[in-house]
């Protein structure tokens, strides 16, 4: 009941920022193009403790962007019996984006981690689990409009039972 309730005014909330966003946007002319494609790493985030990522244009107008990110993660290379058998994360993402050379960032997404655990049938176990992500965040483009970076919090739903808090540094380029 709790965790439900906590959706739906998430779910408001992103459509409010969404609305806002998409109003202000109307009323710009003449502003710098947004890139079509960017290519980044991210320390922390969804990811783990770091991932690399795409995220691709979908719509574009003016100012605004909206973008569908895929990203590949990790937290643990080595599984319980020190093989290689890495635990893995990809999150995937649609955000809106506001600005170009300064820009907010909103977007929800999933989250599936596949982890290695031990079980008494075998030897080693993987385990598929589903996380939910909410995001607000602020990058800055350098002067060239290519290389950017960017800071994130994440509101993550573990298996959508229980909230975490997390945060992400980006640093990306733009093409």
């Amino acid at each position: 009941m709790f965790t439900k309730l906590i959706v739906e005014s998430l779910k408001k909330i992103l459509f409010s920022c969404f609305l806002v966003i998409s109003s202000v946007a109307n009323c710009q002319q003449n502003v710098p193009s947004v890139r079509k494609t960017a290519l980044f790493i991210e320390a922390l985030g969804t990811g783990g403790y770091g991932s690399i990522n795409i995220s691709k244009n979908i719509y574009t107008f003016n100012k605004l962007a909206l973008n569908a990110r895929l990203g590949l993660g990790t937290y643990n290379l080595l599984d319980f019996q020190r093989n290689f058998n890495p635990d893995l994360i990809v999150p995937i993402e649609i955000n809106a984006r506001y600005g170009v050379k300064h820009f907010l960032n909103i977007g929800l997404g999933q989250v599936i981690s596949s982890t290695v655990q031990s079980s008494l049938q075998t030897s080693i176990e993987r385990n598929i689990i589903l996380n939910s992500s909410l995001s607000f965040g602020y990058g800055f483009s350098f002067a060239s409009g290519k290389l950017f970076t960017g800071v994130t919090y994440y509101l993550i739903f573990e298996q959508n039972k229980s909230l975490t808090q997390w945060p992400g540094l980006k640093l990306g380029y733009n093409f």
